[in-house]
């Protein structure tokens, strides 16, 4: 039997620091916010970790230094819930769902500094989840109104090319509870004529997958006896 290895760990980053005051009597400190998610860049340069109140925001560090490279803050004014990385685009790009329903874009310029260059909304309630298909042409996002949002995506260097514009596909109506969690997955043929099927978990203990069908998409499966269900991942 191999020998075990053992894991240790390199380095610990901090959650954002908070403030008092402004200018002279500006006082910062940690603010303890609760880390909701995390995500990497598919190249591994880039981690990016999202927070809860008090400071509600998202940071990327840069993992050959882990020097915190950026702070996205004052878009979103709630919880930032879940964060994700588009796996295929000319510049680095990061979205963010938060509590307030909307969804953050957020690209890099080159020189680490990140910009906003779309705010998605839609969702009445709080947004749980974003994730990016693998080309990052489709965007899926769900939340506490019971909904699974799908966004057609024209990112600079993805598939198709575009400018960054973003086009509401499809809202998906079914579930029965807050959803908590939604993935993409091949179809491998199984289910409509689409390359691509969602996955959703929702606290309603089911799981629905969706499949495409000539550009409308549906619900194909409902898995029940899923209990209070959290996160998702396909292999």
């Amino acid at each position: 039997m191999p020998a075990s290895s053992l894991l240790s760990c390199r380095k610990v980053l901090s959650p954002p620091l908070s403030s008092i005051g402004a200018d002279e009597s500006l006082v910062e400190y940690e603010s303890n916010s609760p880390c909701w998610d995390v995500a990497f860049t598919s190249d591994g340069k880039y981690l990016a970790a999202c927070y809860g109140a008090p400071s509600c925001c998202a940071n990327i560090w840069d993992l050959e230094t882990f020097q915190l490279v950026a702070t996205l803050k004052d878009l979103q004014t709630r919880t930032v819930r879940s964060c994700s990385f588009a796996p295929v685009a000319k510049n680095y790009t990061l979205a963010t769902a938060s509590f307030d329903g909307t969804v953050g874009i957020w690209e890099d310029t080159g020189t680490d500094d990140w910009d906003c260059i779309a705010q998605l909304e839609g969702h009445e309630s709080e947004c749980k989840c974003v994730e990016w298909n693998p080309t990052a042409t489709l965007l899926a996002t769900c939340g506490r109104d019971k909904t699974v949002w799908l966004w057609d995506c024209s990112l600079p260097g993805n598939i198709g090319g575009g400018d960054g514009d973003f086009e509401c596909l499809a809202v998906l109506n079914g579930h029965e509870g807050d959803i908590k969690s939604v993935v993409f997955a091949p179809s491998n043929g199984q289910f409509g004529d689409g390359d691509e099927i969602v996955v959703s978990g929702s606290y309603d203990n089911t799981i629905r997958i969706w499949a495409e069908d000539a550009g409308d998409w549906y619900c194909a499966v409902v898995l029940t006896e899923a209990h209070t269900l959290w996160s998702l991942a396909v292999s």
